[in-house]
């Protein structure tokens, strides 16, 4: 049985420190559109606060395919003004993936946040920076534009004569 950590002769890192290389991602630009689907939402907690986390997975324009951008939905804020918005954008976003969660009295439950899982959308990226640190964040959403079919439907042609009663 080989031994797991073995890579023919290369010394195992043992400094705790690895980085994958590359420069990471440059952000995609303040005001930017794009056709995103949710990954994931779910409830998560920091420092004593309940939110909505939803990770969303943007799939056009091409240039920024694959990247992930996250939104905090701070439905439960003590600022009643910051949780108005969130739970308007909650509802926006619950509507373009089908609308369950607005049939709901309570607020969803972790298995009732995954009905919004796949759901796609416009979404509006905005840029944040605090400090020395910037990041996306998801500011709005919209349905996301339909593509139609360039496909032509025919019609058989059918001889009606026999049909018509006079």
């Amino acid at each position: 049985m080989s031994n797991f950590w073995d890579m023919e002769g290369e010394k195992l890192n043992t400094t705790g420190a690895y980085r994958l290389g590359g420069d990471g991602f440059k952000l995609i630009p303040d005001n930017t559109n794009c056709i995103a689907l949710i990954d994931k939402a779910e409830w998560q907690e920091y420092q004593g606060n309940e939110y909505i986390n939803v990770k969303w997975l943007v799939t056009s324009p091409e240039e920024y395919k694959g990247r992930v951008v996250f939104q905090k939905l701070k439905v439960f804020d003590e600022d009643a003004k910051r949780a108005r918005k969130a739970k308007h954008m909650l509802a926006a976003i619950d509507v373009n993936a089908g609308g369950k969660l607005s049939k709901l009295k309570t607020a969803p439950s972790p298995i009732q946040l995954h009905s919004l899982n796949n759901a796609k959308m416009m979404i509006k990226v905005f840029v944040w920076e605090i400090d020395d640190k910037s990041g996306n964040w998801v500011g709005g959403v919209s349905p996301a534009p339909i593509k139609r079919e360039e496909s032509v439907s025919t019609i058989e042609e059918t001889d009606f004569e026999d049909d018509v009663p006079f």
